[in-house]
């Protein structure tokens, strides 16, 4: 409640002592929609959003220091171990070769000594990092303040982000999409100053590309998204859009080489992908639940699945996408058509991925993040518009600084509802069982995965100090 409030203090102070809004607020409101993003009062603001990255866990610390290893983890240590440290990091895991990320993954492990502590801080550390790269990515395709703060405390504060910062292996995740946004802000400043990316600029791209793909593997779909963007923007005419072919294909060339690489082998190795294209029906619908449910499901919280509840879901999906291009700049829309073609990449490999899993299975906590970046954008620009509806400047910034709180209020609540529930069964059970004389060293309940036993678990656990 508090964290938009201060946000919105400046402005506040400053209508309060100068009693108009002729002054450095309009300044401000102007340069929202001009080509400079480098202003220091910019980056207070950036900076400032992207603090609330660490609420959940500040409000919160007591059950996030709960947390400990789970499913995943164990079976990624366990691998470590048996194979030796170069074979494993250079080795595919379930599919995914990812090798950067195990990288960054064991350095942790290792330089904290085992500490899960220092897990979590990390993944709230690249949620801030995050959140700030995608303000500056907004302010540079022209987002006013109001657009930028409303991004940043949703996907900021939103409780259905408890997976993926509480369970150390979703930080591939959160690695890959600030590799996606250093990508798009370098591919930024081609578009917007119409001018060609050098070619040192192009190997930055390329090698973020690659790291994006090389932590996760849905990475690969920074590059093809922005080619992607190339050719919508070629179908629809855009003059600009010539400026961004060569840092795409820079960008998409390394995307390709490991999402080819990756395919061959799960076609070799993954019996579900193998029969994917025996089980078209299941893909699609999958497919199509994917684009419906997601991110209002869970936003919107106690609903039930349901064809009806799908139709009326994507119908509101359609709207937030055709009214926020409908209002969107010129200037704004190349990204909008970016995030759709990256909502679309997501859905078609979870689907091709993800087929033999329940349907109830789509809209998984794990999922929002991405989802609500694509999405929050679009909701931003069109509760923008909506406030410029207020004619009257004083009741425009009260009526958005309620808004902040109330959205901010709404998202981030439910941490203290559920997030006692994970903390006990991903944490406080396993600590219990660790320590536990009575339980059965050939079963799996320390791991909760199959080939790590009880025995194997305690045995991991002594030799890499986990705590």
């Amino acid at each position: 409640l508090v964290t938009p409030f201060l946000l919105s203090c400046p402005f506040v102070f400053e209508w309060f002592a100068e009693n108009r809004f002729s002054t450095s607020f309009e300044i401000f409101i102007l340069m929202s929609n001009s080509e400079i993003h480098s202003k220091p009062k910019h980056l207070y603001w950036l900076f400032a959003g992207s603090l609330s990255a660490w609420i959940p866990l500040i409000v919160h610390f007591e059950n996030f220091w709960k947390f400990y290893y789970f499913m995943d983890e164990w079976d990624l240590i366990n691998k470590m171990h048996m194979l030796g440290y170069g074979n494993w990091l250079l080795g595919f895991y379930g599919g995914n070769f990812v090798p950067l990320f195990k990288l960054f993954w064991s350095g942790l492990i290792f330089g904290g000594n085992g500490n899960y502590h220092l897990l979590l801080v990390a993944g709230f550390f690249l949620h801030m990092c995050f959140l700030f790269l995608l303000g500056s990515l907004l302010r540079a395709w022209g987002f006013g303040w109001f657009s930028v703060v409303f991004c940043q405390l949703i996907i900021g504060l939103n409780y259905t982000h408890i997976e993926i910062l509480s369970w150390s292996t979703q930080s591939s995740n959160l690695l890959s999409y600030i590799f996606l946004m250093g990508i798009l802000l370098l591919c930024s400043r081609a578009y917007n100053r119409t001018s060609h990316a050098s070619w040192v600029t192009c190997g930055v791209i390329a090698l973020l590309s690659l790291a994006g793909a090389l932590c996760f593997l849905r990475g690969v779909l920074n590059g093809i998204s922005l080619l992607g963007l190339c050719m919508v923007l070629f179908v629809l005419k855009d003059p600009r859009g010539k400026y961004l072919w060569k840092p795409a294909a820079c960008a998409f060339l390394p995307c390709i080489t490991i999402a080819l690489i990756t395919a061959i082998w799960i076609s070799q190795h993954s019996l579900e992908f193998s029969q994917s294209g025996n089980k078209l029906d299941l893909v699609l619908s999958h497919f199509y639940y994917r684009i419906s449910l997601n991110p209002w499901f869970q936003q919107i919280r106690d609903l039930q699945i349901s064809v009806s509840l799908s139709l009326v879901l994507i119908q509101l999906n359609l709207l937030v996408i055709v009214l926020g291009i409908r209002i969107s700049s010129a200037r704004q829309r190349p990204l909008l058509y970016l995030l759709i073609l990256f909502f679309l990449g997501n859905a078609v490999l979870l689907s091709l991925g993800r087929y033999h899993l329940p349907v109830s299975s789509v809209a998984a906590w794990r999922y929002q993040y991405g989802a609500l970046i694509v999405f929050v954008p679009f909701v931003g620009l069109i509760a923008d518009k909506l406030l410029e509806l207020i004619q009257n400047k004083k009741v425009r910034v009260v009526v958005s600084v309620l808004m902040l709180i109330l959205v901010s209020q709404w998202v981030f609540k439910p941490w203290g509802t559920h997030l006692p529930h994970w903390a006990q069964d991903r944490g406080v059970v396993t600590r219990e069982l660790i320590l536990s004389e009575d339980i059965i060293p050939s079963e799996f309940t320390i791991s909760r995965f199959h080939e790590v036993t009880n025995e194997r678990a305690i045995e991991l656990n002594e030799k890499y100090n986990l705590h």
